[in-house]
């Protein structure tokens, strides 16, 4: 989960921009009013792209929505952003423990080959 976290994170400050921001001058601040006024009905170009787990859960059971979509979905609502969930290909199992095993194992050869 920290991983997940962590991961969002990056995303959301990897779309930022490197210039420093500008101070606001006198004439700037009768236009800043104006964006105050509009900022409901903009448009937002925020992207919150999450993988997220649902299924068994090591210390709750079964669960229908895995905690990283939770928290991703909060992110996105909070910043007026757009979601989308990432999906693999092949589903992982559903059990806990052969998930893991699943997930190890592709993360073994994912950094034997060099992809990660």
């Amino acid at each position: 989960m920290i991983a997940s976290a962590m991961l969002i994170a990056l995303t959301m400050t990897a779309c930022g921009s490197n210039e420093p921001a500008e101070a606001p001058s006198v004439a700037d601040s009768d236009k800043s009013i104006v964006q105050e006024k509009q900022t409901d009905t903009d448009v937002t170009n925020i992207l919150v792209a999450y993988f997220s787990r649902a299924d068994e859960n090591y210390s709750v059971g079964t669960v229908e929505v895995g905690n990283t979509q939770i928290l991703a979905e909060f992110i996105a609502d909070e910043v007026g952003a757009d979601s989308f969930h990432i999906e693999t290909v092949n589903a992982y199992p559903a059990g806990y423990d052969d998930c893991c095993d699943v997930a190890k194992f592709r993360l073994t050869q994912n950094t034997v080959q060099g992809q990660v």
